[in-house]
């Protein structure tokens, strides 16, 4: 039965070629582009448009292989591939992938990849990736990794990895790790780290890292460390903060800026380079030598003690830790 199918389809779809090869209504120009309301494929050339397929524009378009078209002004589904030398408005379905040399406008579906040539505006669905070497106004959702090389407005889910390199307006989301160029007004949400090459305004939030290369303003969330020029907002991380201005706070283990407008660093130990540090020697009934050293700003600085008692036989050593600020004028907090 397949043997007579495949037989019939081979003896008639040349005649349809050769038909619509023969109309040369259909084709004004080298250059232009006819619309036929519904073409069919087997594999490229062998189908209803024969060797006119890559210039002509269909409402529907139907591969059952792969399929290689001028466009799409409604619907294509291949079996396999879909490719479009030109412009895709409507949906796109194929088995492993859709490649379209001109403008995505609407919906791509693909098992294994979706790429577009141009700007795409809509939704792009893939098992693996889905590439867009312009601009991106669309969600894209991949098993792996999204790409864009130009600026995107929208989102972008992948299970690996996502990459912008221009400005990202909207949100990423990857398993791993995200990458956003020039500009940022978004959240970045990553199982390991982000990257924003320009300002960011929002959050990042990693399991490991964030790394604003501009400015700050928002939030960056980390379990391990964050790095941000100008900083208004927070700086949250498990091990380490590092920023030049800051307006607003840094919460970590380590906290280092060159100063503080506005807010206070809280950690066990916060270098402000402009900020309050402070070295004090003494001498008191439990201890001949006393060292104190404070560091961090006026209103919440970080005190470490030293202090030795040398009686012979007996000598000991004393550390002491505690928080200080000299705008209450309290004397340090020991513990």
């Amino acid at each position: 039965m397949k043997t007579r199918i495949l037989t019939l389809l081979a003896i008639v779809l040349p005649l349809f070629s050769s038909i619509y090869a023969n109309e040369s209504d259909s084709i004004k120009t080298k250059d232009s582009v006819s619309t036929m309301p519904f073409q069919f494929t087997f594999i490229s050339p062998i189908g209803t448009n024969g060797l006119l397929s890559s210039k002509t524009t269909n409402y529907l378009s139907v591969n059952l292989i792969a399929g290689y078209n001028g466009g799409v002004n409604g619907v294509e589904v291949g079996g396999f591939a879909n490719v479009l030398e030109y412009d895709m408005k409507g949906s796109q379905f194929a088995g492993f992938a859709n490649v379209v040399r001109g403008n995505v406008q609407g919906l791509q579906a693909a098992g294994f990849s979706n790429y577009a040539h141009g700007n795409t505006d809509g939704i792009m669905l893939a098992g693996f990736t889905n590439h867009s070497n312009k601009s991106s106004n669309s969600f894209q959702a991949a098993g792996f990794s999204n790409q864009v090389l130009g600026s995107v407005k929208g989102a972008q889910l992948a299970g690996f990895a996502n990459f912008c390199q221009d400005s990202l307006i909207g949100f990423q989301a990857a398993g791993y790790a995200n990458y956003s160029g020039d500009k940022t007004l978004a959240i970045q949400a990553a199982g390991f780290s982000n990257t924003a090459k320009g300002d960011v305004t929002g959050s990042q939030i990693a399991g490991f890292g964030n790394v604003a290369v501009g400015d700050l303003q928002g939030s960056q969330i980390a379990g391990f460390g964050n790095a941000a020029k100008d900083v208004d907002g927070a700086q949250i991380s498990g091990f380490i903060n590092l920023a030049k201005t800051v307006s607003g706070t840094q919460i970590s283990l380590i906290n280092v800026a060159d100063s503080f407008s506005h807010g206070v660093p809280v950690g066990f130990i916060s270098f402000v380079r402009s900020g309050y540090r402070n070295y004090s020697f003494g001498v008191n009934e439990l201890a001949w030598a006393e060292f104190q050293y404070r560091t961090g700003t006026d209103r919440l600085h970080n005190v470490f003690a030293l202090a030795l008692n040398p009686i012979p036989n007996t000598s000991s050593w004393a550390f002491g830790y505690g928080l200080g600020s000299k705008v209450l004028d309290t004397e340090n907090r020991m513990c």
